[in-house]
């Protein structure tokens, strides 16, 4: 096996296992579940790959106990054209790629809606989310 590949029971894969359990809705006492909260951070001045990616997951994880929203920094068509039309919709805009403003306004975001997992696509949303995750 090669080196760069790394067994299922190596502390790589325990270590992502033991962190995506902390992101996994819990069930409560009575069978009550704790919602985990995703926000997909994304461009959306386009409605294609990544944004067409992140709305289908907007529609499929809340069957799966997540509840989902989207912060957008460059708003554009995703607003008019997604299909998950539920999912929670934030508009913090980046005035340009070095407007690290965005960073604090989804810092924001986290705490007061209790999002859990952040998922980015490209490398301005991974850059600006990695930084709010911080």
């Amino acid at each position: 096996m090669p080196e760069s590949v790394q067994p299922l029971d190596s502390p790589v894969s325990t270590l992502v296992a033991e962190r995506a359990e902390d992101c996994a809705p819990t069930e409560q006492a009575e069978g009550a579940v704790d919602t985990a909260r995703v926000l997909h951070i994304i461009n959306g001045e386009h409605y294609s790959g990544a944004e067409r990616v992140q709305d289908l997951l907007a529609l499929r994880l809340p069957q799966f106990g997540y509840e989902v929203g989207f912060a957008l920094i460059k708003p554009g068509k995703f607003i008019d054209s997604r299909s998950a039309v539920d999912a929670r919709l934030h508009v913090v805009p980046m005035a340009n790629k070095f407007d690290l403003r965005v960073v604090q306004a989804l810092v924001k975001l986290v705490r007061d809606h209790g999002y859990r997992i952040l998922h980015a696509h490209t490398p301005r949303t991974a850059m600006v989310g990695r930084l709010a995750a911080a």
